[in-house]
């Protein structure tokens, strides 16, 4: 009997002493890109060491880059001074970028955070962005409807 006892205490505490492991969630980048659907796998938000920010995402079309200056909430022109949006179009056997400071076309763009959330396991940040780039040769791609939810930044 006080052996039963013990296994059946032993069990209990197994059960009860084990957590289920907290999975964390994956962030979402997406937009169209002249139109289309896209959406990037694995974006991360990481802080260089004089204070700006690289929001990336990318799949195996396409290699999203956005820099900023800062880091707060907000809306930010991606045409002013040090903050830029880049895409690099993997098809192309040059990995040409198009970009919103290039001298190809009339750029334009904004992103925005609209929230940053800290916990005791990640940082991640959310918004909005929208901007057109171009590309030397004057081509150019138009992203609309461009979301980010819950990426998170390298630790």
């Amino acid at each position: 009997m006080k052996s039963h006892c013990i296994i059946v205490f032993a069990f209990t505490l197994l059960i009860f002493s084990c957590k289920k492991e907290e999975q964390l969630s994956e962030g979402e980048f997406s937009c169209l890109v002249n139109g289309e659907s896209w959406r990037g796998t694995d974006p991360e938000i990481d802080r260089t060491q004089d204070g700006l920010i690289q929001l990336t995402a990318e799949d195996t079309s396409y290699r999203f880059l956005i820099k900023l200056n800062d880091n707060g909430m907000g809306t930010y022109d991606l045409t002013a001074s040090g903050n830029i949006a880049s895409v690099i179009d993997l098809a192309d056997e040059g990995f040409e970028q198009y970009t919103t400071h290039s001298s190809g076309g009339e750029n334009s763009g904004t992103i925005t955070i609209s929230a940053i959330l800290i916990d005791d396991l990640k940082k991640t940040m959310n918004g909005t962005f929208t901007f057109k780039a171009h590309k030397l040769d004057g081509s150019s791609l138009n992203i609309a409807n461009g979301v980010f939810n819950n990426v998170p930044f390298i630790q």
